[in-house]
């Protein structure tokens, strides 16, 4: 992230988005569910963006921001203190170690994160392949469930009443 000036203090953008670990999808929960639905009306897509937790930091970016209450992030800019409105410009920001990834690649990205923890673990072999055989299913089912939240998605229904 850019140092900035004496003159410059961090201001909210309009970019915001939603963090989920595509695990949560497995929970079942129609809040979820919900924000998901949001997304697809916020995106115009059937198949939006979101950002996904990411320990490791290997292969992502890290976000500067803050995260909001209801779960989004939102990017945070650079404004020079000499426009208008000042007085609210105030921001903490933070960094988060992040991927931005679709709901049509939750499985493929689940199943990776599950199987380096598996592989880096010391555990026999007959529990790796329980461990492997368990989380491979979850992908599948976690592959239904986007598949199942994708052909839902009808803008003319779900985003009516969100807008």
């Amino acid at each position: 992230m850019p140092k900035p000036s004496a003159f410059d203090c961090v201001d909210k953008s309009n970019t915001e988005v939603k963090l989920v670990n595509p695990t949560a999808l497995l929970t079942g929960s129609s809040r979820v569910d919900a924000a998901v639905i949001e997304e697809q009306c916020m995106f115009h897509s059937a198949d939006p963006l979101f950002f996904v937790p990411n320990e490791k930091a290997e292969g992502a970016w890290t976000f500067a921001g803050r995260m909001n209450k209801d779960g989004t992030f939102q990017a945070l800019d650079y404004q020079s203190i000499f426009s208008l409105g000042i007085g609210e410009r105030a921001q903490q920001v933070g960094t988060w170690p992040v991927k931005m990834v679709a709901p049509s690649d939750f499985p493929d990205e689940y199943l990776q994160n599950r199987l380096a923890v598996v592989a880096a673990d010391k555990i026999d072999g007959a529990e790796q392949r329980a461990l492997t055989t368990g989380y491979i299913a979850n992908s599948e089912r976690l592959e239904q469930l986007v598949a199942q939240l994708e052909q839902a998605y009808d803008p003319q229904e779900e985003c009516v009443t969100r807008k």
